[in-house]
C-alpha cells in the first residue's frame, strides 16, 4: 500500500461481482469515491484478474483522482491483507464482501435480487445464533450496513430482470449513490420535488425541519446541504448537519443573510463552502468549462432537466417580479424576447 502511494486513512470499493446482475452502476460508484475522497480517505480498487472486470474498474479509477486501482494484482491473501487495513468497504453481493465482514472491518454492501437471510455476510462478533438479516429492506448488523436496492419484487431471487446472469437488476441499476431530502415551503412544491427524483421531501411550513431531518436520516443527519435560500431556516439546517458534512452557500433567495454561529462548525467538525459560480468562472476557467460540458452532457442523457415553471414576454417584467415575489413560482421563471 505504501509503495502504491496509500498513506493514512483509505477505504477499499470492490465495484464488480462475478456476474452482472449483481453489480450497481458505473456512475454510483464513481459518485460514492467522490464523496469518500471529499471526507479525506484515499480509495483503492480490487477486483479480480478477468479483462472485462479489470476494464470496468478502470474505468471509474479514471474518473477518480489519486484513486489507486490494484484489480487483477493481488492474490487472495494480499486482498485479505489489504482488507484488514482499510477504514471501510463498500461491495456488491460477492465473495471478497464475505472476506470484509470476516475481517471485522465496517462495511457497505449492495444487495439487489439476492435474500439477505441466505447470501447476507455475517459479522465477524455476531451478538447470537439466531440470522442477523431480514429478507426486505437495508438494514444494519454490527458493523456491516446491508443496503438493498428498492421495488416491491426485491429480492425476487431471480439472476436479473431478463432472468440469466448477464443481465441486469432494475433494482440495482436504478439505487442511487445519494439519498435526496427536498424542504420547500408549500405541498404542492414538495409534490414537485417528489416527482422529479426526490427520496424524501419535508415542508418546513408545517414541520419541524430538525425533528423531520432527524427522523429521516436516523439522527444522523445530511452529509451535504445544497442552500439557495438562506433565512431562517440556514441556522435549523446547519445545526442538523452530520459529522465531517459540508454546506454548500449558493445564494440567499429568502433575503436575509443568515449569520451562522461558527462554534456549530467546530462541534459538528462541518465545512461551510462558498459557491459563487460567477467568480468560479472568472478565476477558473478552465475548471469551469469542464464543469459546463459535463452539464451539458448530463442534459443531453437526460440525467437533468430544469423544471420550467413559465415563459413571459420582456414587456412583462413587472408582472414577473410580482409573481416571484408571491412565492408561487416552482422551477424557473424564464423571460423571453
Amino acid at each position: 500500500l505504501h509503495e502504491a502511494g496509500v498513506h493514512g486513512a483509505f477505504a477499499v470499493m470492490h465495484p464488480s461481482p462475478k456476474f452482472p446482475y449483481k453489480s450497481w452502476t458505473l456512475d454510483g460508484w464513481r459518485e460514492t469515491g467522490r464523496w469518500l475522497a471529499a471526507q479525506g480517505l484515499h480509495v483503492v480498487l480490487t477486483g479480480g484478474p478477468d479483462p472485462d472486470e479489470r476494464a470496468r474498474v478502470a474505468t471509474i479509477a479514471q474518473a477518480l483522482p489519486g484513486a489507486i486501482d490494484l484489480s487483477g494484482q493481488l492474490s487472495l491473501a494480499e486482498t485479505a491483507g489489504v482488507l484488514a487495513q482499510c477504514n471501510l468497504y463498500i461491495g456488491p453481493d460477492t465473495a471478497i464482501t464475505h472476506l470484509a465482514a470476516a475481517l471485522d472491518v465496517p462495511v457497505v454492501t449492495l444487495f439487489g435480487p439476492s435474500d439477505p437471510v441466505k447470501w447476507g455476510p455475517w459479522p465477524a462478533q455476531p451478538s447470537g445464533c439466531d440470522n442477523p438479516w431480514l429478507r426486505h429492506g437495508s438494514q444494519r448488523a454490527g458493523k456491516i450496513f446491508l443496503l438493498q436496492g428498492g421495488g416491491l419484487c426485491v429480492p425476487c431471487l431471480h439472476e436479473g430482470c431478463a432472468r440469466h446472469i448477464n443481465s441486469l437488476s432494475d433494482c440495482l441499476q436504478q439505487l442511487p449513490a445519494a439519498r435526496v431530502i427536498a424542504a420547500a415551503s408549500t405541498d404542492e412544491k414538495c409534490t414537485l420535488c417528489k416527482s422529479i427524483g426526490a427520496d424524501e421531501v419535508i415542508n418546513y411550513t408545517t414541520q419541524n425541519m430538525r425533528e423531520a431531518l432527524k427522523t429521516i436520516t436516523g439522527g444522523k443527519g445530511p452529509d451535504v446541504i445544497y442552500d439557495p435560500v438562506g433565512g431562517d431556516f440556514a441556522e435549523p439546517a446547519f445545526r442538523s448537519i452530520a459529522w465531517r458534512g459540508r454546506y454548500l452557500v449558493v445564494g440567499f433567495a429568502a433575503g436575509p443573510i443568515p449569520a451562522l454561529p461558527f462554534n456549530l462548525a467546530l462541534l459538528k467538525g462541518a465545512s461551510i463552502v462558498g459557491v459563487f459560480w460567477g467568480d468560479f468562472s472568472r478565476r477558473e476557467p478552465q475548471a469551469n468549462a469542464a464543469m459546463m460540458a459535463e452539464l451539458a452532457q448530463w442534459y443531453a442523457q437526460g440525467k437533468v432537466k430544469p423544471v420550467i415553471d413559465r415563459t413571459m414576454p420582456m414587456s412583462e417584467l413587472k408582472a414577473a417580479y410580482a409573481h416571484m415575489g408571491s412565492r408561487a413560482v416552482m422551477g424557473k421563471l424564464v423571460m423571453v424576447n
